[in-house]
Order: C-alpha cells, then structure tokens, then sequence
C-alpha cells in the first residue's frame, strides 16, 4: 500500500513538497487540493522575490528544476535603492558584493512564474482545483470541502493553505493578529516609456522608501513593469479598505486620498502614486515569533500555515521552499528506512521552529524600525546587521561588542538624511516649490 499524503494548498511550499515527493524512489501517493478554481483564475499575483542562496534556492535546484528557472531568473534584479520622503538616496547596491557565503546569491523571480514551473513539474492535472477546505475529522484522517466533497484517509496531511490556513486549527489554537501595518497593491506599466523619473528611481531592482510610518516600495518584474506596495502604520485595520472602498470606482479621487497622507514627499515620489494603478487594499497579519505547537500524529503545517510573518524581510517565501524541503526530505529518509514517520515529522518540526524563529524574530525586528521615527536609516543598519550575522560576526560578542558599530552606521545614514532634507528645502526656497 503507498503512503497517502495530502497537501492542502498549490503554494510555493506545498507545490515544492510535492514536486520532491514525486520524483522520489518511494512508494507514495500525492493529492494536492487547491481552492483557486483554476491554475489563472488569481488575477492578484504578487510581485517578484529573491531566492536565497540557502532556502529557496537550494529547494529549486534540489527539485531538478534550476535550469528551467534559469529563463526567468534575473541577477540584475538584486538592485537596491533605500530612500526617504525627500527622495535623498540613502542607500544604493547596485551589484551586491560577491562572496563564498552561497546564501548572497540571491537572483529574483516573479511570483507568478515560480508559480508556474513549479506547477509544471507536479503536473496541473494532478491538483484539485477548486477544492476549499471545509473541515478535518481526525479520527479517520478525511477531510471534507466546502462543495460537498470528502478525501481520504491520508497517512498524512500537509497544511500548506496560507495566512488564514484551516488545517492550522487541528494543530494549534494560534491565530494570526494584524501587524499594524496596511496597504494598497499598485502596478505602472510601461514605466520605460512613460515614467523614466520612476524608472531611475528603482533601476533594474526595487526601491524601498520610508518616512513618517510610511512606505512606498517599488519592484521590476520581469516584463520590465513595476509591481508597488503602499504602506502605513496604524490601529486601524480597516484604514486602506475603507479607503479603497469608498473611492475605488474613481481613481483620480482615490489617488487625491492617498496623497494627503503623502503631501509632504517630493513630487517625484508622489508621481509613484499618480502613474499607477490601484489594484485592492492589504491587511498584514502575523503569527507570534517563534509560535509552536505539539506535535499532532497524521498533521503538519509549512510556510504562511506554519509561521506567517510580514514580507519586511524577504524572508517569507524562501522559508516556504525551505519547509517544503526539509519536510519531503525527512518524509523519504523515513519511508525508505521503514523508520518512524511521526518521529521524523516532528523532527522536521522542532528544526523548523528553530529557522522560523530566528527569521520571523529579524522580520519583526525590521519592520519595527522602519515603520518607527528612525525610518529610511533604520533599513541598511538593520539589514546589515543580518548580513554579518549570516557572515559568522556577532557584533554582540567578543572584541566586536567593544566597538558600536550599529549606532555609529545609524548616525552615519542619519547624517545623509539630514543633508538631504535640507538640501531639499533649500531647492524648494530657491525655486519656490
């Protein structure tokens, strides 16, 4: 009799599982249920990500799928530009630095695109479309979904269905809580054409720029367009969507809206919000740092359904690959040892806590700063900060703790923004903007 194993949910993670399942020398039966209709039926697909040397990357090239990516992958697009609301360039890499530490090759790719190689190597014929989860009966492994259907039993059942995960439920009684953070989904076509002030502004990769517990980030995806982010801090959850809500059938006026609370950036920031177009309102949520759970036999959890945090650290979606990995990998060294599957599950689980934890701690960490008073100056030092840790350099111990090099690097990119704002007013007095 094969293995039956269940994922519920045609992400990153779960399609990553499922891919490396497949091509195993093991004797297993995979479903992958989905509750997008249709492989296209999503008409929001995100933007572009960056595949870490060691998580996202490693997962694509371990599922025999690297030189497939290879026509989508794009090392330009490692470009960095950190700004404030006066447009002064606080921080710019254009080509990061190349090193041995494989987890500094990190090429983007669109979404949407991972998406589909992934999908290619599972096969769209074998996920079940349109397959909302309605409920799990533990005690005979079925799941049931919301059109009347049922499937099972499974040996095993993946949660790979995202923030709002329904199989989080049979595992943990944890939900997610909003971050204080909420936005507006964007797009600009044709910027080359028609917005070189933009295009300059983000080159070939992403601009990421924040003031006053605001933020407007940019991407170039792959058909050269730019995919935006707006974002603000506050209480109130509802502040975008009502926004969106109320104005949504007129951009213009919606446009007018978001400029209030932008009316003191420069003109040239504020053409981000002019050029594009407003596609739907966000809500960020987030799983506490470092949340756990017991280990349920027959159940586990990867990606959003298992850790969700915000995207301030890139870390996301890369962990998600990661999970899908280690997860398939534990899963085939169990089934072809004839060991212990709950055992080795739920040492894939105590190992994914511990990688989760450490970066939801950093996505926590960043997103703090730049949404506080310190913003655009706040992101270089904290990332940096990371990139050394990553690089083996605790600046918290041994002779490195003796020299402050986070508050000196703080006041230093301070120093460029105060510049900046004042070069900024001194143009606005000699030319009366």
């Amino acid at each position: 009799m094969p293995f039956k194993v269940a994922i519920i949910g045609a992400g990153p993670a779960g399609l990553v599982c499922a891919r490396l399942l497949k091509v195993a020398d093991i004797d297993v039966e995979i479903s992958v249920f989905e509750r997008d209709p249709t492989p296209t039926s999503r008409i929001f697909r995100g933007g572009s990500l960056d595949l870490h040397g060691d998580s996202g990357l490693i997962a694509i090239k371990k599922a025999g799928l690297f030189e497939k990516a290879k026509k989508w992958l794009r090392w330009d697009g490692e470009e960095i530009f950190v700004s404030d609301k006066n447009g002064t360039i606080i921080f710019h890499i254009k080509d990061p630095p190349k090193t041995d530490l494989a987890d500094y090759e990190r090429p983007e790719i669109d979404r949407e695109m991972l998406k589909e190689l992934l999908l290619e190597s599972v096969g769209k014929e074998n996920v079940q479309w349109g397959k909302v989860l309605h409920s799990v009966d533990t005690s005979n492994r079925t799941i049931a979904f919301r059109d009347g259907t049922t499937a099972g039993p499974f040996d095993l059942t993946i949660g790979a269905d995202g923030a709002f995960s329904k199989l989080r439920d049979v595992v943990t009684d944890v939900k997610p809580v909003y971050s204080g953070i909420c936005g507006l989904e964007c797009h600009v076509a044709s910027p080359d054409e028609k917005h070189p002030n933009l295009v300059k502004r983000v080159g070939n990769g992403s601009l990421f720029s924040y003031s006053d517990h605001k933020s407007i980030t940019a991407q170039r995806v792959y058909d050269g367009s730019l995919q935006l982010h707006i974002f603000w801090r506050t209480e109130d959850d509802n502040f975008t969507t009502d926004m969106f809500t109320t104005y949504q059938w007129n951009q213009e006026k919606l446009k007018t809206k978001i400029l209030e609370s932008f009316h003191d950036w420069i003109p040239e920031m504020q053409e981000f919000v002019t050029a594009c177009d407003i596609l739907r309102p966000s809500r960020l949520y987030e799983l506490p740092v470092g949340n756990t759970w017991a280990h349920k036999s027959g159940y586990t959890l990867i990606g959003d359904a298992a850790n969700l945090m915000t995207p301030f650290s890139g870390e996301g979606a890369n962990k998600a690959l990661a999970d899908g990995l280690r997860l398939s990998e534990a899963l085939i060294e169990a089934l072809k040892t004839k060991g212990d599957i709950d055992q080795a599950i739920s040492n894939f689980e105590a190992d994914m806590f511990k990688r989760a934890k450490k970066v939801q701690a950093r996505t926590m960490l960043n997103k703090n700063r730049i949404f506080d008073d310190g913003g655009a100056a706040s992101w270089p030092v904290t990332i940096g900060g990371f990139v050394l840790e990553d690089m083996g350099y605790n600046l918290n111990r041994g002779w490195l703790s003796l020299f402050p090099f986070a508050a000196v690097m703080l006041l230093y990119f301070r120093i460029v923004q105060i510049l900046g704002g004042f070069q900024r007013r001194t143009k606005d007095a000699l030319f009366g903007r």
